[in-house]
């Protein structure tokens, strides 16, 4: 397997330039003084003042905890989603049922310590490289996440009142990030990267006509983390890597190839989503170019950087593995174009039939067809519990 290098230089630094990196924050500031610098410090807070309230009550409990004591939903025909996405395809594909209630019902999923933690990691990775090099430090980096978590607790008290019992809580919470960007900085190091990413947090888009002749089309969209640009091994030439940040455990590949490579393909399916959007996007903008069309300022400054690009490599970023370490995986799309759009062309066809299957249960308007799965971690079962049939065909959820 290829190992696909950063175009990267590596720069001298001497200890004395690396003390003298200019802080993210004063340690005067009053940001730098808030309770979230304290308590995800290395050294145990002292005189930290409580948090409000809101986040001394961690009663919350799923789905019960978020309804009060019952909740109609819309009556009559179920409604297709506006569009599809990567990770809703994938949610379809492990659970409908899920599928159901985020994507059709619009049921907000509740807010856990997991997800805020990859929520505040993934803006800390985005924000570092809109520093200066010399302010891209690793204490800067901490200082971000901090400075994320005080904003997302300040504009959005309520979505994080249940999270934490007390502050010692909440602090190693904390604690436990910064150990994320600690593993992230031990393969990566944003001060010496040669070319920074072509971008990052960019939403990326297509559209799909359906399988059937005559078939109305459909919208796949999401947001890509980073696309950066790597030297392909042995060979001078530059292709577009496709990168995403994973703040979960890296994959643990001890098994069968065949069970490995399963795995492999399962990880690997958003990333190919994103490749598939991108083609379809940079293809529309030279047609439009060609016919002479106005196209989008997106799809515009999508062309200007990656038209000419071949997006070839995939590669995510496990910021920790079963060992506590970062681990970085890569899938080579394939050597040649004709390699690569054969493999999108098989993405496409799939992301086709999961719209045509989505559309088949919608229209047979049942919510008991929608299947739930067996992932403990699902919030299906907590759902379904609650869920009862109501009359004229209402849904009613009420609470246990």
């Amino acid at each position: 397997m290829l190992t696909f290098l950063p175009v990267m230089i590596m720069l001298a630094l001497s200890s004395s330039s690396l003390r003298r990196a200019p802080s993210l924050l004063s340690p005067s500031s009053s940001a730098f003084q808030s309770s979230a610098f304290q308590l995800f410090s290395s050294a145990p807070p002292e005189n930290v003042a409580p948090f409000p309230s809101p986040f001394d009550n961690g009663t919350f409990n799923g789905y019960d905890g978020m309804m009060t004591d019952s909740l109609l939903l819309p009556s009559g025909d179920l409604k297709m989603p506006p569009a599809l996405s990567p990770s809703s395809v994938m949610e379809f594909q492990a659970c409908p049922q899920s599928f159901l209630l985020r994507y059709i019902y619009k049921i907000r999923e509740p807010t856990t310590p997991v997800l805020t933690k990859g929520t505040m990691v993934h803006a800390a990775l985005e924000k570092i490289f809109e520093l200066k090099r010399s302010e891209r430090t690793l204490g800067n980096l901490h200082d971000l996440l901090r400075l994320e978590w005080s904003k997302a607790k300040r504009e959005n008290a309520t979505d994080y009142a249940h999270l934490f019992k007390d502050v010692p809580e909440e602090r190693e919470w904390g604690l436990s990030a910064l150990r994320l960007l600690d593993n992230y900085w031990e393969i990566e190091n944003p001060k010496t990267i040669e070319t920074d990413p072509v971008f990052r947090e960019r939403w990326v888009r297509a559209n799909f006509t359906e399988l059937e002749e005559g078939a109305s089309s459909f919208m796949v969209r999401g947001i890509v983390d980073r696309l950066d640009l790597v030297r392909v091994p042995g060979s001078e030439d530059v292709v577009g890597a496709i990168c995403d940040y994973k703040s979960g455990k890296a994959p643990d590949l001890k098994y069968s190839p065949a069970t490995n490579a399963r795995i492999r393909e399962e990880k690997f399916w958003q990333l190919k989503i994103y490749a598939l959007l991108l083609r379809e996007m940079n293809k529309k903008s030279r047609e439009a170019r060609i016919e002479g069309q106005l196209v989008s300022d997106e799809l515009n400054s999508t062309k200007t950087e990656t038209e000419s690009m071949q997006i070839r490599v995939l590669r995510l970023m496990f910021l920790t593995n079963k060992v506590g370490k970062a681990e970085v995986l890569e899938y080579d799309l394939g050597e040649s174009e004709e390699q690569r759009n054969e493999e999108l062309d098989g993405v496409e066809e799939e992301l086709k039939c999961v719209w045509r299957d989505v559309k088949g249960l919608v229209e047979a308007n049942d919510t008991e067809m929608w299947r739930h799965c067996d992932r403990k971690f699902c919030s299906c079962h907590s759902a379904r519990r609650v869920f009862v049939r109501g009359l004229s065909e209402e849904v009613m959820v009420k609470k246990k």
